[in-house]
């Protein structure tokens, strides 16, 4: 074992942390013997399986951070440090709970340091590889030490995103518990920070997301606001309260989760209870349960609308004109999923006709039935085969509240004479 060997060993961990790997050093020239022997003289200490350590560096203790090292280093052991971090976009990146606790946002890590990779491995990394939602890029990556990490919030996102992937993971107490304490801990250290509003939006989106399947929003929020002071009667009257992430879209669980993290960590703390109040009430309903209609006071069910605007809201959205940017394939005559209403009679996918109504009679002319013909053309069983304006005259005396008498003879009351028999 020549000198001029251990020089090109000690330069090359001096590079990456005082680490080096099999691969390398084959690629240096050195073969196996070579490798063993330095073991046995002291001058490489073997951390992990592949992964060593030159004798320079005085650690004697492994840490977590040493841990996600040897485990970037893993993913392409072949390559290095500093050859990885000049490629167009990071090949592996520590996510998830591993780069959560680098962070010092939680104390909690997995068993195995978490790595997002976006391309296959050449090895059997000693990590946990997971595979990122939306691809790996340089402008959403910290360089700690020269380790490209995930920023807390798409760290949490992979938290959730990794739960969420694995079906045999339900919603458990455990991950919700950590969640809040993530989110809790982003929200607080970002409260200074002139752009605290951004910081809270994007957390109540990526944990907004998944409010139903693999975390519970309602106890995450609860948690939160009982670490704030708020007493356990308000929270029962309205975070906890009617199961709202199940009954309401997406979008507004997002709305709802912001609006609490800001009225927590950047608003006056007496007015949190006031401003649960406001969001989840059950009578009156909240901002939470309203529809979303302009001027519906009526109770929001799970689309976000009142029984009675869902049904408009699923019309306008099937009746909307294609534009240019709509990649929308023909069905027969029409459009598939949309139905061609021009205001006083619609069109017939299967013949072209403009009728104001498709009813029976029509489709058994093309031996269909209602069922038929909006399966065939994708039409939601929530839209009538009917013109804007006769669906507008049917909605109107369907919904009519100024004729009480109608409504007396469709609903005798007990009071009505016995019909006689």
């Amino acid at each position: 074992m020549t000198e001029e060997k251990q020089r090109r060993v000690a330069a090359a961990c001096a590079r990456q942390w005082g680490l080096i790997t099999s691969a390398q050093i084959a690629v240096l020239g050195l073969h196996g013997q070579d490798a063993k022997r330095m073991r046995d003289a002291g001058v490489l200490i073997t951390v992990q399986r592949g992964v060593h350590r030159h004798h320079h560096v005085t650690e004697t203790v492994p840490t977590l951070l040493t841990d996600a090292r040897c485990a970037w280093l893993l993913t392409r052991p072949a390559m290095w440090h500093e050859d990885r971090l000049a490629l167009p976009a990071p090949d592996a990146v520590v996510t998830a709970t591993t780069a959560l606790a680098l962070h010092g946002i939680t104390t909690t890590q997995g068993v195995l340091p978490e790595i997002a990779m976006d391309t296959e491995r050449s090895y059997r990394s000693t990590a946990r590889i997971l595979t990122p939602p939306d691809g790996l890029d340089w402008s959403q990556v910290q360089l700690i030490d020269g380790l490209p990490i995930a920023p807390p919030i798409p760290a949490l996102a992979a938290v959730i995103a990794a739960a969420a992937a694995d079906h045999s993971v339900e919603r458990s107490v455990d991950l919700t518990a950590f969640v809040a304490s993530a989110v809790a801990h982003i929200c607080a250290d970002a409260a200074d920070h002139p752009d605290s509003e951004a910081v809270i939006g994007a957390v109540a989106s990526v944990v907004g997301r998944r409010s139903t399947q693999v975390v519970d929003v309602t106890q995450m929020l609860a948690s939160i606001c009982r670490t704030a002071g708020v007493p356990e009667q308000v929270l029962a009257q309205t975070v906890l309260a009617g199961q709202w992430n199940l009954a309401v879209p997406v979008d507004r669980t997002r709305q709802a989760v912001a609006a609490v993290l800001a009225a927590v960590f950047t608003g006056p703390t007496p007015a949190l209870p006031a401003v649960l109040t406001g969001l989840f009430s059950a009578d009156p309903p909240g901002r939470v349960w309203q529809c979303a209609h302009r001027g519906c006071p009526d109770r929001a069910t799970g689309s976000g609308y009142c029984s009675r605007h869902r049904v408009l809201e699923v019309r306008t959205r099937t009746t909307r004109p294609a534009t240019d940017g709509d990649e929308i394939p023909r069905s027969g005559f029409g459009l598939y999923g949309r139905l061609d209403d021009d205001g006083h009679t619609v069109l017939c996918h299967e013949c072209g006709r403009r009728l104001r109504h498709i009813n029976a009679r029509h489709l058994a002319g093309h031996d269909m039935t209602a069922a038929d013909y909006r399966l065939a053309h994708g039409i939601s069983p929530m839209v009538g085969l009917i013109s804007s304006d006769g669906h507008r005259r049917r909605a109107q005396n369907s919904f009519d509240q100024d004729r009480p008498d109608m409504l007396r003879r469709l609903r005798p009351t007990s009071t009505s004479p016995t019909r006689r028999r």
